[in-house]
């Protein structure tokens, strides 16, 4: 059908009784029939798109196919680039109607490639390179390497140094007033992690130094691993870690500030490494020092420090339940 084919259905259609009907027996759709209306009126003949152009060949869905078929990702330049007789409306048009997407398409060769170019420096580094972030990436990547990321986060901290002191300050002065416990229950919960137990006993240990670095002997792997798989309880008085976040309130000093269970060295005079380490409360690591092996203090604290922590417990229950 060639445009003035196309016109003179139009006028017949137009004056036609039942133009549904009409258009059926001429195998039109309406969908069809309307774009030709909509486009003679606006431009004339000339304007209109004949059935041969509507109609896609097996050649162009081909192309389309092969296109997504490749390991490598697809633009609408390049679709437009292979059908230049079509527009990206169309394109767009018959990619959903195949069951393509070319957003969903560059997203999985995206995440499957190894390396990805960075939008700051224009380097083409791996993935390691790069901070993972949850959304609005289309391979679960940030835009820049992590270099260009912390020169771009230190640069914006020395160009704007007083007013983030100032929010800072704004802050910190608003969490006081909200709960002035905010910061400690913060580092508690943090201490309660793996990855916060480990960072706590390193950083303590080098920030003393008093018995050199030898001292420390435990990869966070290795501590990760014990930590995760460890029953949270003192190995010497049995008190359990959230029966000793309450007792601690009724403790004076260092101890009723460390309400977490500490990490102990089972023989003191060996370092902090694998199958030296035990979970204790603060009461019980300090009670034994250098003084008891830990065979000998535990009896010590099952006959005498165990009664006086199940009292606390017995007491706070009892509290509760009024």
């Amino acid at each position: 059908m060639d445009k003035f084919e196309i016109v003179n259905l139009i006028c017949e259609a137009e004056k036609a009784d039942n133009k549904t009907k009409f258009l059926s027996q001429k195998s039109v759709s309406r969908a069809t029939y309307y774009m030709w209306l909509r486009k003679y009126k606006k431009g004339g003949v000339d304007a209109l798109t004949t059935l041969n152009q509507i109609t896609w060949s097996a050649f162009e869905i081909e192309k389309i196919t092969n296109a997504f078929d490749k390991k490598s990702e697809v633009s609408y330049a390049n679709l437009l680039e292979i059908l230049p007789s079509r527009t990206k409306k169309a394109i767009e048009a018959k990619i959903a109607e195949l069951g393509y997407s070319v957003e969903i398409h560059n997203a999985k060769i995206a995440r499957e490639t190894v390396d990805k170019k960075c939008a700051k420096c224009d380097k083409i580094k791996n993935k390691t390179e790069f901070y993972a972030v949850k959304s609005g990436s289309i391979d679960g990547y940030h835009s820049y390497c992590k270099q260009c990321v912390l020169f771009s986060q230190k640069d914006y901290r020395e160009r704007n140094e007083t007013e983030i002191k100032q929010r800072d300050k704004i802050y910190r002065k608003r969490r006081l007033e909200d709960d002035r416990h905010y910061s400690a229950k913060l580092n508690q919960n943090w201490r309660l992690t793996a990855k916060g137990a480990y960072a706590t006993l390193l950083n303590r240990h080098k920030s003393k130094n008093r018995r050199g670095a030898a001292n420390f002997n435990i990869s966070y792997e290795d501590f990760e691993n014990w930590y995760d798989n460890e029953n949270k309880c003192c190995s010497y008085c049995g008190v359990s870690q959230s029966d000793y976040q309450k007792i601690s309130f009724n403790l004076v000093g260092v101890a009723r500030k460390t309400n977490v269970l500490t990490i102990d060295r089972i023989d003191s005079n060996k370092p902090y490494e694998n199958n030296n380490i035990c979970f204790a409360c603060y009461v019980c690591n300090q009670s034994k020092g250098y003084i008891f092996d830990a065979s000998e203090f535990k009896e010590i604290a099952q006959e005498f420090i165990s009664p006086k922590m199940m009292q606390f417990v017995s007491k706070i229950k009892k509290c509760n339940q009024k």
